[in-house]
């Protein structure tokens, strides 16, 4: 956006930067490196709403 030349955007930008509001940067990280490191929170955190439901639903089926 600032490449444009627009003034309005580099007067928002200069604002951004000014309230100290850090500069976007690419990630230096691989996004598939990134979620083989969360997957296996995101699996735990599955199998654990799946034993919950599988409690939920016996008691619901007992009452």
């Amino acid at each position: 956006m600032i490449a444009d030349g627009s003034d309005e955007y580099r007067g928002t930008y200069r604002r951004i930067l000014d309230a100290g509001h850090p500069v976007l940067t690419v990630p230096d990280t691989d996004p598939g490196t990134v979620a083989e490191q969360l997957r296996p929170n995101l699996d735990q955190a599955h199998e654990h709403r799946r034993r919950q439901v599988g409690q939920t639903l016996s008691l619901a089926a007992g009452a």
